[in-house]
């Protein structure tokens, strides 16, 4: 599992960069709970993810039902899973740094399922989200909010 092998790479970025951060129990066991994410403020859904990109330019459009409500925003980024993850972190009022991204193929070919799974900071812990898809910006999405809202 990559996580072990990153874990004191983690641990040394959270105890070196003069914040304090702690790798909680989800870090390791963590995993998506279908579509639908948890947060203190109640339940967060990804509705949709639009991107575009165009050699240097990547942008985003990201669509969440936060509390029954969609919310959209479009954002910029140095590239199509950067742009999503700023429109997410928008919506959601998010400092959230992204400290690991991978992205693993399950299957085989054109159409292979991924894993990915996300490390973000939230400026307290560190937390993990994990993610299956076919579309990879769907899933770097769904894996990122995952991370965001344990």
């Amino acid at each position: 599992l990559f996580v072990k092998g990153i874990k004191d790479e983690l641990l040394d970025t959270a105890s070196n960069d003069g914040e304090s951060a702690t790798i909680n129990e989800d870090f390791l066991t963590g995993d998506a709970e279908g579509y639908v994410f948890h947060t203190g403020a109640g339940s967060v859904k990804l509705v949709s993810v639009s991107v575009n990109s165009k050699d240097d330019f990547a942008s985003a459009s990201v669509t969440l039902n936060v509390q029954g409500e969609e919310q959209t925003e479009s954002a910029e980024g140095d590239g199509m899973i950067d742009a999503a993850f700023t429109a997410v972190k928008k919506i959601l009022k998010s400092e959230a740094k992204l400290i690991d991204y991978k992205v693993d193929s399950i299957t085989k070919g054109s159409d292979s399922t991924a894993e990915i799974v996300t490390i973000v900071n939230d400026g307290h812990n560190l937390k993990q989200g994990r993610a299956v898809s076919t579309d990879v910006v769907q899933g770097s999405v769904e894996s990122f909010l995952n991370a965001l809202n344990k």
